[in-house]
């Protein structure tokens, strides 16, 4: 054993010991590596570049941190800004345009990073929420890390990959738009690019909350999951208030809000920028034919006000009805609480909230497991929701791993048992999740003033998606069906609900739905062979351990549930890739329809290469990001640096990036194949009837 690492970073299973993650890792990383230079050629040389800049670059950043004892905070935050512009600028160019697009990112990395400075302090969050950084947390060397500043900096890093995507999206167009018309001024340029963030914010917004919610599946099935035992000690409140849960819905926040900035800042610099070539005497003068338009909609005003009186009552109302059904949550969650079945010799196990009063002095005593520390249990005065006052005790030992400091005025939860002539209360978790509900208030807010009616869309279209995973999720608990078929099947089912509320039913957006498939077949196949052969138990931190125990009279296939929850990962980054490239080939069949089947194929192909590389990136900075340890827990080892592939934490998270990347791939040829293919079976049928000459 390394004695550099703490006893919780290093597997105690004989094929750790073996060290017998790292041959196969390097053979999936080759197959994902070979796999992006045939189906992206060119771009799949971008995206290898990616893939070694950016791990160099954290690696680069773990030792900074670690090892020089770099300001954190400052080092995190310049960091993500050169990942972000150096994305950019791989995609668009280092000239004025680059520049432009990559500010306008900016703009929305540092909006980001406001959310996160605004929301880790409120939310209570430490920094140390999953095994990775429980094992950096306990490492020799790292004593001198604020873990708060490193929330922040992750938060902030987790949407560097999608705020990038949409800024090179936004660019392209504007680009695009401004060569088809050079005579356009800065303001229909920008209108442009702003109705295009509106039109593809539907499927971008789905990457971060899939990309971060299936990292924490365990948690989601221990609240969802039948307990075997009369005092099951979790439930949707433990869960809903958990830190790392915290720490997820703000990073999907985050992001999110900035995604939705990106759109207006990118598309008002590079207009700008195009604008300023167009002189006003090179554009058109307002000839009769516009000026007898102006004249008809002036004559159909009336209509045209009722038209907008119609719309600004369904604003209003819709407005109202979501107003009403915050407030109803908010004060649903402020009065939640639950109470477990009474036991056979009586006591009663509730859980409740309420608000901290006032803290007594703390007294010391030596702790009951090892490690020996010494412990101080403070006692809590707490008036619950039923004006009811509990003294409750709340254990501190110095170490954020486990520790929940309040004060006076916070929110808490509390478990609480009673029994006919006593009662004991202790603080189970620090309230969240009114707090989350008002950041997801936020976004939703943030993302309909910026899209419009394209953002309700797109908000329902997340909202039906996440939907489904939860039902994916409850059959997973409550039934013995296979795992990995209806992961499939819940991933075709988010595609086509997905783009029937963005863009209806057509062709386009069968061959998508069929492309995401076919795309994570792939990867599950990949999946399948790489985690057997690397031996993993699918148990690699403490929900997940958790649920082995409590669940045991359900079974759970471990090792297919980390295979479904890498799927789940990739969903939204899937989805966006596959209706990228069914957009193309219709459009191309729109403009062309004599094209055959291959034709339509090669053109699908050539824009899949194009977005492959932000799509890559996307969920790279998302799943990379929130495992920043990763990057730095190599740094606090005496011995060789690759020692760390023998944790099993370590090695499943790279593991899920890598088949995550795979997905990303293989969605591409899947998916112009299919549309390619629907495309033309239905110019086949039409010309057989005589539609078509």
């Amino acid at each position: 054993m390394t004695s550099g690492l703490p006893l919780a970073v290093l597997d105690s299973s004989a094929k750790a010991a073996d060290g017998a993650y790292g041959a196969p890792l390097l053979v999936l990383a080759l197959v994902l590596l070979g796999s992006l230079l045939v189906i992206g050629r060119g771009q799949g040389v971008k995206c290898l570049l990616m893939l070694t800049a950016v791990p160099a670059l954290l690696l680069f950043l773990g030792w900074l941190l670690v090892c020089q004892h770099a300001p954190l905070l400052p080092v995190l935050l310049i960091a993500g800004a050169l990942a972000l512009v150096g994305q950019v600028f791989l995609l668009v160019g280092v000239g004025v345009t680059g520049r432009r697009a990559a500010l306008g990112a900016a703009g929305g990395y540092f909006c980001a990073v406001l959310i996160a400075w605004l929301c880790v302090a409120p939310l209570h969050i430490t920094g140390v929420y999953s095994s990775l950084l429980r094992d950096l947390w306990y490492a020799p060397g790292t004593g001198h890390l604020d873990f708060r500043q490193l929330a922040m900096g992750t938060i902030a890093l987790a949407g560097v990959g999608i705020i990038a995507d949409l800024a090179v999206a936004v660019t392209a167009t504007i680009q695009e738009v401004h060569q088809a018309n050079p005579t356009l001024s800065h303001r229909a340029l920008f209108r442009a690019g702003l109705r295009f963030g509106r039109d593809v914010i539907g499927t971008e917004i789905n990457t971060l909350p899939f990309a971060l919610l299936s990292t924490g599946l365990g948690g989601i099935l221990l609240a969802l999951a039948r307990p075997d035992i009369r005092q099951w000690p979790y439930h949707w409140m433990d869960w809903s208030n958990r830190q790392g849960t915290a720490m997820e819905m703000v990073a999907i926040g985050a992001g999110t809000i900035g995604l939705a900035l990106t759109i207006p800042l990118t598309a008002a610099l590079v207009a700008q920028r195009l604008g300023q070539r167009t002189r006003a005497a090179d554009r058109p003068a307002e000839g009769t034919t516009l000026r007898a338009l102006r004249g008809l909609r002036g004559e159909n005003g009336y209509f045209r006000f009722l038209t907008n009186v119609k719309r600004t009552l369904a604003a209003g109302l819709l407005f109202l009805g979501v107003v009403v059904l915050v407030a109803v949550s908010y004060d649903f969650l402020g009065e939640a609480s639950f109470q477990y079945p009474a036991t056979t010799g009586g006591t009663r196990t509730s859980l409740v909230r309420g608000e901290v009063l006032s803290i007594q002095a703390a007294t010391g005593r030596a702790s009951e497991t090892p490690p020996a520390r010494t412990e101080a249990m403070q006692t809590v005065s707490v008036r619950t929701a039923a004006h009811r006052e509990l003294a409750v005790e709340n254990a501190l030992t110095g170490s954020p791993v486990n520790d929940r400091v309040v004060v006076p005025g916070d929110r808490v939860v509390v478990r609480l048992q009673e029994t006919a002539s006593e009662q004991y209360a202790f603080l189970s978790e620090i309230e969240r999740d009114r707090r989350l509900l008002l950041l997801v208030v936020a976004v939703c807010a943030v993302v309909v003033l910026v899209s419009g009616r394209q953002g309700w869309r797109a908000l329902g279209a997340l909202a039906a998606s996440l939907g489904l995973m939860g039902g994916l999720l409850w059959l997973v608990v409550h039934t013995r069906l296979p795992i990995l078929p209806l992961t499939l099947l819940c991933a075709f089912a988010v595609a086509a609900v997905t783009f029937r509320i963005l863009c209806g039913y057509s062709r386009k957006a069968l061959g998508a739905g069929l492309g995401v498939v076919l795309g994570l077949s792939v990867a599950a196949l990949a999946a399948m062979l790489f985690g057997r052969w690397m031996g993993l138990s699918g148990r690699h931190d403490g929900d997940l351990m958790a649920l082995a125990f409590y669940a045991s009279a359900h079974p759970f296939d471990f090792p297919a549930l980390l295979n479904a929850s890498v799927l789940l990962g990739a969903i939204g980054v899937s989805t966006d890739v596959s209706i990228a490239v069914a957009s193309a080939v219709a459009e191309v069949s729109r403009a062309n329809p004599l094209l055959g089947f291959r034709a339509l194929l090669a053109a699908g192909m050539s824009v899949g290469r194009k977005v492959i590389v932000a799509m890559f990136g996307a969920i790279f900075f998302a799943v990379a990001a929130m495992n920043i340890a990763l990057f730095l827990l190599p740094w606090t080892m005496t011995g060789p640096r690759w020692q760390v592939l023998h944790s099993e934490s370590v090695a499943t998270e790279l593991f899920r990036l890598l088949i995550g990347g795979l997905a990303i791939a293989w969605c591409v040829p899947a998916a112009a194949l299919c549309t390619a293919w629907i495309t033309t079976w239905r110019k086949s049928v039409a010309t057989a009837a005589g539609g078509l000459p």
